[in-house]
């Protein structure tokens, strides 16, 4: 049975809540807000889910420390989660933010654990309505970039560290189109929209990450619709064996990813000739350009902050 243990700390700020909830995913998160969720364990299952998914179907051993919560309006909210037993160590944080996130993991287990790892899982989602005069009803893509700052190392002979972003309109993930532009990215789908880096052990492997993709969604002008971008960053093992000594990973993305503005508008598939457009979003936020990553120090005290440790 899960202990639940929970210190409420409320700093009362107008328009933004936070709450402590099992289970988050993207589907599970209403516009405008979002999820931060970090687990570390001395063991996980092999599945690969989506960013965007609930991660703590991937963790179910007792010792697992399970952080999570969830923001709403233009706020942010901040987890961390940390387990040590015998020869493993690891760790997660992730900060969210309405157009940005922070995270790291890292990982130092046994060649023969069962797939010790740690995670931070996560995003936003808004609610946008797009208008242009003479064009409502009509069908059309809001292409955007994302940018995407980071580094993944592993070592030994099975660490395995990656990160990953998606993206979902109304909840469902975003399917690839000739809009969509995964950068450099490592390749992981040809049928969805995605960002995705790696890096494998054995030999051991550093990658530097400094990209921008591209991302195309459809819409309708002048109908409502939600889109939320996602991200995991995983620290973990690529096997599990019986070869001595341990396997490290790290994935250090405190540099960010941040939403890097609209970069053109479609009617149908064909660019349009006019930037006679609006786009009005739930959270006020102006999306046509960079959202800027706040510096660590001024996302003390933003929203409303209730801290809780769930071990499974």
């Amino acid at each position: 049975m899960s202990r639940i243990m929970s210190i409420a700390i409320v700093l009362a700020l107008a328009g933004s809540s936070s709450i402590a909830l099992a289970g988050l995913s993207q589907a599970s998160i209403s516009a405008p807000g979002g999820f931060v969720q970090t687990l570390a364990a001395p063991a996980s299952s092999t599945s690969n889910p989506w960013a965007g998914s609930d991660l703590t179907i991937m963790f179910t051993s007792p010792s697992t420390d399970l952080q999570e919560a969830t923001f709403s309006g233009n706020a942010s909210v901040f987890r961390a989660s940390a387990h040590a037993s015998a020869n493993t160590s690891n760790s997660a944080s992730g900060t969210v933010g309405m157009g940005f996130l922070k995270f790291q993991a890292q990982n130092n287990g046994p060649n023969n654990s069962n797939f010790a790892a740690a995670d931070a899982s996560g995003g936003w989602k808004d609610t946008f309505t797009i208008s242009s005069p003479g064009l409502t009803g009509q069908s059309g893509f809001m292409q955007f970039t994302l940018n995407i700052t980071g580094s993944l190392a592993a070592s030994g002979f099975a660490g395995l560290a990656s990160f990953g972003v998606t993206a979902y309109k109304d909840n469902i993930q975003l399917m690839a189109n000739p809009l969509a532009n995964p950068g450099n990215s490592d390749l992981i789908s040809t049928d969805r929209q995605y960002g995705n880096w790696v890096a494998s052990s054995a030999p051991d492997v550093s990658k530097n990450v400094n990209d921008v993709i591209t991302m195309a969604v459809p819409f309708t002008y002048g109908t409502p619709f939600t889109l939320g971008i996602y991200a995991r960053a995983h620290a973990g093992m690529r096997s599990s064996s019986g070869v001595p000594g341990n396997s490290q990973a790290s994935v250090q993305f405190q540099n960010t990813l941040v939403w890097g503005g609209i970069s053109n508008m479609f009617v149908g598939g064909t660019s349009t000739t006019t930037n006679d457009y609006t786009v009005a979003a739930a959270s006020g936020v102006d999306w046509r350009g960079v959202v800027p990553s706040p510096a660590a120090a001024s996302l003390l005290g933003m929203g409303s902050l209730l801290v809780s440790r769930r071990c499974r």
